[in-house]
């Protein structure tokens, strides 16, 4: 594609001078990769947007306490610890029994192998029949809820899902 312009006066003696300018216009298949790699940022921007990119809000702890509420619980607002670990990638017959406490409740820990969580455990105040040893802890992978469970700390001791029907002894 060439184009020309014209000058009609020139500062060099009062001459029209012609200037000669070539664009070379890409080929299709640069075209076409050019175009499908636009819609692709235009797709993941938009994506981003809508909020497909963001982390949850549970690596907060205002919002934790606020779901263990909402659950029905009392709990102290300090956690009594706060442990990061990384799920394992072969699930051992203990990880395999408290993966199946988490899919009742609708959580799978499959989905997070090999991923870095970080376990947030409470001292829970309003447990029936007990006044003390009972912990509730929260599993949190960027800002979302993976796992969750409810366990004693004394006597024989007991595991289950937030949900009191999914006790397991």
């Amino acid at each position: 594609l060439t184009h020309k312009f014209f000058c009609k006066k020139c500062v060099f003696g009062g001459h029209n001078i012609m200037i000669n300018m070539t664009v070379r216009l890409p080929s299709k298949r640069s075209f076409v990769i050019c175009a499908v790699c636009t819609i692709g940022v235009l797709i993941i921007l938009g994506f981003a947007i809508q909020g497909g990119l963001t982390y949850g809000v549970y690596d907060n702890p205002s919002a934790q306490l606020a779901y263990i509420k909402s659950r029905g619980y009392e709990v102290d607002e300090t956690p009594l610890s706060q442990k990061s670990f990384t799920i394992a990638d072969e699930f051992d017959h203990s990880m395999t029994m408290y993966n199946e406490i988490q899919l009742s409740q609708g959580f799978d820990l499959n989905e997070y192998k090999g991923c870095t969580v970080t376990r947030y455990t409470y001292s829970l105040k309003n447990y029936p029949n007990y006044t003390e040893g009972i912990r509730l802890s929260l599993i949190i992978y960027k800002g979302n809820i993976v796992a969750g469970d409810i366990h004693s700390t004394t006597g024989s001791g007991f595991v289950h899902g937030i949900d009191f029907g999914n006790t397991k002894k």
